[in-house]
């Protein structure tokens, strides 16, 4: 990927080798603790997509029910959340910096600019997601705030019970789909172009690992399509790597 087209949407982040090598291995001891639980298969692929390439993908055919995976914008330092954390209060938890408002706000400007809306945007409900998705994406779609997407790490959620959710969405919009091919390809507004719906899900590094089996730094996307079982299978992913 060209670092010109990576600056326009993604930006460069310093020392975070280490953070993101420790966030590989708790992605690591999350999947073998959901290993038995049956609901998804961790892929370890490593493709890769450039922008160009992705735009291309959305504005195909094979676009049709595919899902972005983002993990939330660049934040203030830390691990976690912070002692006292509490869902309701974003002054508890490890909120956006400035930069990671920015960089979702340049998210939300390469979609909208190629008219690449999403049918639905959906969110944890920690406030450095939906942050990161209202920056994005507010002013062309609701944001949708989706307990199934929360955060698993540290103790937190339920990480089968929040995976058979998921699956079981997948697989009620995969069935919904196949009635209604028909209606596959959705006008956007403003323009003549049409494209193929896809959602966008704001989320957790531990989430994206335990669903793809891919390790991603802040801001970053995976690529996945469900399959007739509701499992996500990776089809690329657009890092600053």
């Amino acid at each position: 990927m060209k670092a010109s087209l990576l600056r326009t949407f993604l930006v460069a982040r310093k020392g975070l080798g280490g953070l993101v090598f420790l966030f590989g291995l708790v992605g690591l001891g999350v999947l073998a603790s959901l290993g038995g639980h049956g609901g998804f298969s961790a892929v370890y692929a490593q493709d890769r997509l450039s922008l160009q390439n992705l735009e291309a993908l959305l504005r195909s055919e094979s676009a049709k029910g595919l899902v972005i995976l983002v993990r939330h914008a660049e934040t203030v330092s830390g691990i976690g959340d912070p002692p006292g954390f509490r869902l309701e209060d974003c002054s508890t938890q490890r909120n956006l910096s400035a930069e990671g408002r920015a960089q979702a706000r340049r998210m939300g400007i390469w979609f909208t600019s190629r008219g690449l809306v999403p049918t639905a945007v959906r969110s944890s409900q920690w406030c450095r997601c939906l942050d990161t998705a209202k920056e994005a994406f507010a002013k062309v779609a609701s944001v949708t705030p989706w307990p199934a997407l929360n955060s698993t790490f540290q103790g937190r959620g339920d990480a089968q019970a929040q995976q058979a959710q998921i699956q079981a969405y997948l697989m009620a919009r995969g069935q919904a789909r196949a009635g209604a091919r028909d209606a596959d390809a959705r006008a956007v507004s403003g323009g003549p172009t049409r494209v193929p719906d896809f959602e966008v899900w704001v989320t957790h590094q531990v989430l994206i690992s335990a669903l793809t089996g891919q390790y991603v730094s802040m801001g970053d996307m995976v690529v996945a399509r469900p399959d007739a079982q509701g499992r996500l299978q990776l089809v690329g992913r657009v890092s600053s790597d």
